[in-house]
């Protein structure tokens, strides 16, 4: 499994422009490479994802796990998950191939925990941005200690106590491995496949059910106009109680990108 770090043209523009305050509901496709992954006729999202390009979807392995292929169901320009008629490009979209990274295993830490899925018609990009891919970032970057952004559906609070209506943006700090590993330290090792991000005293973070969700921050190569994801929500939150950080697996690994897809 392989995942391409170059830019997709056009990728990683948001459609309204501003700073989000940790835990903002955002507008309806403020972020149009956001996905919400169904299964079957449930109607509440059990992970996020992002378009990467116009026939895959990143998100996370363990969202994988145990599902069957003809069960998935990919819904792009969502916003509210309890509607389906909120925008006009909504769309419920099947896969045809799914994937987790060959050295992805369940138990923690949940190393390589990176999965694409394929959609089975190509997605085509309109001209008004509502539908786009995110950036992917330049090969084996630290992004230790940059300002980043979470999105995701999952609680609001530290408890199984719903999921969010309406998708969410949450400001964190990524920090280095080191400090990182200090503070799970019981939770098992960090990786370099992995990568950090909360705040050590206090503050909102990523929750249960944003799961396969990105891990954004602003890109290098495109005037400061352009979003990169540099992680996928994987493990270790306490959202808002600020205990432990939440760890993403990194998308820009030399072990992801040695064999590349034909997106």
């Amino acid at each position: 499994m392989g995942i391409k770090t170059v830019a997709f043209p056009g990728c990683g523009r948001m459609n309204r422009a501003g700073r989000i305050v940790g835990g903002s509901q955002v507008t309806p496709n403020q972020y149009p490479w956001q996905v919400a992954i169904l299964e079957g006729d449930k109607q509440h999202p059990f992970c996020g994802g992002s378009i990467i390009s116009d026939s895959w979807i990143l998100t996370a392995a363990h969202c994988l796990v145990g599902r069957r292929l003809e069960d998935l169901r990919i819904i792009v320009g969502e916003h509210d998950w309890t509607t389906r008629n909120e925008t006009n490009i909504t769309k419920i979209l099947r896969a045809k191939h799914m994937t987790r990274h060959y050295g992805f295993f369940m138990r923690m830490p949940l190393d390589n925990d990176i999965g694409l899925i394929q959609l089975a018609v190509p997605l085509v990009f309109p001209p008004d941005n509502s539908i786009a891919p995110v950036c992917l970032p330049p090969p084996n970057r630290l992004y230790s200690d940059v300002d980043a952004l979470v999105l995701g559906w999952g609680t609001t609070e530290n408890k199984f106590s719903g999921l969010s209506k309406f998708l969410r943006a949450t400001e964190v700090n990524t920090m280095t491995n080191d400090v990182c590993q200090a503070i799970v330290m019981l939770k098992g090792p960090i990786t370099e496949n992995m990568i950090c991000a909360g705040f050590l005293f206090g503050g909102e973070n990523a929750c249960h059910g944003d799961s396969g969700g990105p891990l954004l921050t602003q890109g290098d190569g495109c005037g400061g106009n352009c979003l990169v994801q540099i992680g996928v929500v994987s493990w270790g939150s306490m959202c808002n109680l600020g205990v432990l950080p939440t760890v993403y697996t990194r998308t820009n690994r030399k072990s992801y990108s040695a064999k590349t897809l034909a997106l």
